[in-house]
């Protein structure tokens, strides 16, 4: 039992016995454990698994990787796919370009972009441009990304389908394809609006990439952004 003899000053001899530490089962269970999950003696299983992948989306927001978006509408399972009629599964295809411009100089300047959207055999579909605004909030990079939000909105018109979005700013395009993280500047507020606006699209069925091409590839985009730009 883990006891010993002990002897004390006037000759009495005592018994020590060693006190056996107990914890209660919810102590021994609840330590890092998250709130809100059924108890279970053994936590593992389909709740671990919604609970990391809870933790990794939450980790996601914090770093802006992850929108706050909800998906709209669920798959169809792949027997009812299949079922579907063939015309109802072909997906339109479209290819865009943006570019953004800030003058005279940047940042500070007057923010205007351009962008050209193009359908199945290179027919045009829209082209614009817009100013952003003027001021010293204004910056290259706002002007860009309001150039690929220009482009998103006017897809979101659209039946879901497929689309080529090609900028020269690497920035915006790594960001939008989430290899890049969105820290902070001016930008940031439109960034997050762009980026949102892109994973909702996603959602409803949309297949959208971000594609770099050098500046001499854009040329026609660059003209469109500094028509406002004075």
């Amino acid at each position: 039992m883990g006891a010993w003899l002990g002897q004390t000053r006037g000759g009495c001899m005592l018994i020590i016995r060693r006190r056996k530490r107990r914890f209660s089962r919810s102590r021994r269970t609840a330590r890092g454990k998250p709130r809100n999950v059924p108890p279970c003696r053994h936590w593992h299983g389909e709740i671990a698994q919604r609970y990391h992948e809870q933790l990794m989306k939450d980790q996601q927001l914090k770093r802006g990787l992850m929108p706050t978006v909800r998906r709209t509408t669920e798959p169809l399972p792949p027997s009812q796919l299949k079922d579907r009629p063939a015309q109802a599964q072909v997906r339109e295809s479209y290819l865009a370009w943006f570019d953004g411009a800030c003058e005279p100089v940047n940042p500070g300047g007057t923010a205007s972009f351009g962008v050209i959207i193009k359908g199945e055999d290179d027919n045009l579909i829209s082209k614009d441009h817009g100013l952003v605004g003027r001021g010293d909030a204004m910056s290259s990079n706002l002007a860009e990304y309001a150039g690929a939000r220009r482009i998103l909105k006017y897809l979101s018109t659209f039946s879901p389908g497929k689309a080529v979005i090609r900028g020269d700013a690497q920035l915006i395009v790594n960001q939008l394809e989430g290899k890049w993280r969105i820290k902070k500047g001016m930008y940031l507020p439109l960034a997050i609006e762009t980026k949102e606006l892109l994973a909702y699209l996603r959602g409803l069925g949309w297949q959208i990439d971000f594609c770099w091409i050098p500046r001499e590839q854009n040329e026609e985009c660059d003209a469109l952004s500094k028509n406002t730009s004075h």
